[in-house]
């Protein structure tokens, strides 16, 4: 059954080395039939924001980046649980 994945992305974790692996993610959970979404990050608060605006409309959603990556999106989702 596919799902609807949100990828969010913080382009500057990892020193700029996650940018492939993510794009790698992308591309094989496509190819399995998913929907992805993916968006990146571009300043404190976007992981949040995004995960606000879009969060309640996937089944899942993949944190790409560092611990304040997470916690943004954990702190900016409706129903963490659900997620």
């Amino acid at each position: 059954m596919p799902l609807e994945i949100l990828i969010i992305a913080n382009p500057a974790a990892g020193r700029g080395h996650g940018c492939r692996q993510v794009d790698q993610l992308t591309r094989r959970l496509e190819a399995a039939g998913h929907r992805v979404d993916l968006a990146h990050t571009g300043s404190r608060g976007d992981a949040r924001k995004l995960a606000a605006e879009r969060g309640d409309n996937t089944d899942r959603i993949v944190a790409a980046g560092g611990d304040g990556t997470i916690n943004e999106i954990v702190n900016g989702l409706t129903d963490p649980g659900r997620v």
